[in-house]
């Protein structure tokens, strides 16, 4: 029996950690944003890969789960990224900028983060009908 929660935080933080280092790569585009669907997709098909009564709802509990551990680590480890920017930061923006460049910069970080969350969990709704077609639980 495949354990729920122990499938979302392995999915989410490998998901999070791939997300993250494609992030901090110059010049990516929109790029990064494939980890967390791909994420949301591999925790819904580890998830209901048992054939049992309720795989549905589990498999949209792990990319739950999943969504989450993605902000979670995608939001700290921007907001450590950005500590170290913050001196490049000041002496593009100037120092009468600075705070405002750094305090706008967090909070786009904070809003990638929940793209990336709504995105794994995007990636596993959409896999789910897929891996429940054909299937049924009785014997």
């Amino acid at each position: 029996m495949t354990n729920i929660r122990r499938v979302g935080i392995q999915t989410g933080l490998i998901g999070g950690l791939l997300f993250l280092v494609h992030a901090l790569v110059p010049y990516s585009g929109s790029y990064p944003y494939l980890w967390p669907v791909v994420t949301g997709a591999v925790a819904a098909w580890r998830a209901t890969a048992d054939v049992r009564t309720h795989r549905g709802r589990q498999g949209l509990l792990a990319v739950l789960i999943a969504g989450a551990v993605v902000g979670l680590v995608a939001a700290i480890g921007l907001s450590v990224a950005l500590v170290g920017l913050q001196r490049t930061i000041a002496d593009l923006a100037g120092p009468a900028r600075a705070a405002g460049a750094v305090a706008a910069a967090e909070l786009s970080f904070l809003v990638l983060s929940l793209i990336a969350a709504v995105a794994t969990w995007l990636g596993g709704a959409l896999v789910i009908p897929f891996r429940l077609r054909g299937s049924s639980t009785a014997p």
